[in-house]
């Protein structure tokens, strides 16, 4: 009897999944490389488009950007006119790494998914009209929005798009003990915005976290309070059981 060979099985069965809406969303740094990636096969098959002699061409590699940008599960994907793309859609990365993104890289996530839905459109003008020059003004369109979609690595603030939600370092996690009646070593805390911080009692006793957004319930021996910080500033705190317990978290841009 011979072997079945299931990588084929596995294959349909994975994009079944996406155009059925049912894979689970990426890890924000594994979505942000693959939003990278997929933006810059949607600008190559826009650059194709304008560079096209005919309309019929110039609508094809249009179309292609339409799929790419929004994967099976597009309401214009067309699968008679070829995809180039992976089947997610790029719109899907973007917001799969904004889910739970804080600070700066839920900013350049939105703006990456906002210039993707305005390229898409552009493109859809694209494949609308039978006009072919007034094709290849929206598909520079199209074209100006996937570049702003890819951004560049180094862009700060509200600039950021893929390339900069991409090189981005992970969020960060800090622990601070609360041990013999001290937050950590007793010396403020720096972090960056994005940062998660857990604070662990060791004490046999209970404490608290307590002071402006930092509200953690009684933290009995070996409970936990996390928290994220997504604002700059200095957030200081105690002990609402010992107010002479008291700490700093510094956080920075």
């Amino acid at each position: 009897m011979g072997r079945v060979d299931t990588r084929g099985v596995m294959v349909i069965a994975v994009v079944l999944a996406a155009a059925l809406g049912l894979v689970p969303a990426l890890a924000q740094q594994d979505a942000a490389g693959k939003l990278v990636e997929q933006i810059r096969v949607a600008v190559q098959h826009a650059s194709f488009s304008l560079d096209s002699d005919t309309l019929q061409a110039r609508h094809l590699h249009a179309h292609h950007v339409i799929n790419i940008i929004e994967g099976t599960r597009g309401a214009n994907f067309d699968a008679s006119k070829g995809n180039p793309g992976d089947g997610y859609g790029a719109i899907h990365y973007a917001r799969d790494a904004g889910q739970g993104a804080t600070g700066s890289a839920a900013l350049w996530a939105e703006n990456a998914a906002t210039y993707l839905q305005w390229a898409d459109e552009a493109a859809l003008a694209a494949v609308r009209t039978q006009d072919f020059a007034a094709a290849g003004e929206a598909v520079q369109r199209a074209l100006a929005s996937l570049s702003a979609a890819l951004g560049r690595p180094d862009d700060q603030g509200r600039l950021g798009a893929a390339l900069a939600l991409a090189e981005a370092p992970a969020a960060a996690e800090v622990t601070i003990p609360i041990q013999g009646f001290v937050y950590g070593n007793g010396q403020p805390v720096t972090v960056s915005v994005g940062t998660t911080v857990t604070w662990v009692n060791h004490d046999a006793v209970p404490h608290t976290v307590t002071g402006g957004p930092l509200q953690s319930p009684m933290l009995g021996h070996g409970a936990t309070f996390t928290f994220t910080f997504t604002q700059a500033g200095q957030f200081d705190y105690i002990c609402a059981v010992h107010p002479t317990m008291k700490h700093t978290v510094i956080v920075t841009d």
